[in-house]
């Protein structure tokens, strides 16, 4: 296995030649354009980024879901989030066109490639966005 540190919170992880992109923020200012990353890096030109097969986002924050930093992705590309109580995460993501989003069981996990995903999300009765993800 082999771990791609990209920037910020977006690593990808490759195994048998797939490759899991976590929380793709390329260094866009987000929140109104006052949050920027520190040290500044900017949009990769990585031949690695265009071998990506699949997705996870986190949460909802632009540094985590970024809708220009996606643009570089197919809009076909799966996409894996928590299966969280609140459906507005998945909502937006479908605003922005994208057309693979699949949820990630609590307890279950989920197969992606190589990798077997669990996401551990706060309470059930909690709506926050925010995960953990364990390959």
């Amino acid at each position: 296995m082999k771990f791609h540190y990209v920037g910020h919170a977006c690593v990808g992880i490759e195994a048998e030649n797939f490759i899991l992109l976590l929380d793709p923020w390329f260094g866009y200012p987000f929140n109104l354009d006052e949050m920027s990353p520190y040290p500044p890096y900017g949009k990769p030109e990585d031949p690695f980024l265009k071998r990506v097969n699949a997705i996870h986002i986190s949460h909802v924050h632009g540094d985590h879901l970024c809708p220009k930093s996606l643009a570089f992705f197919p809009m076909n590309i799966p996409i894996y989030i928590g299966a969280y109580a609140e459906t507005s995460f998945q909502e937006r993501l479908r605003l922005l066109g994208r057309s693979s989003v699949n949820l990630i069981p609590d307890q279950a996990g989920i197969t992606v490639g190589p990798f077997r995903l669990f996401s551990f999300r706060p309470l059930k009765n909690d709506t926050s966005f925010d995960s953990i993800l364990v390959l």
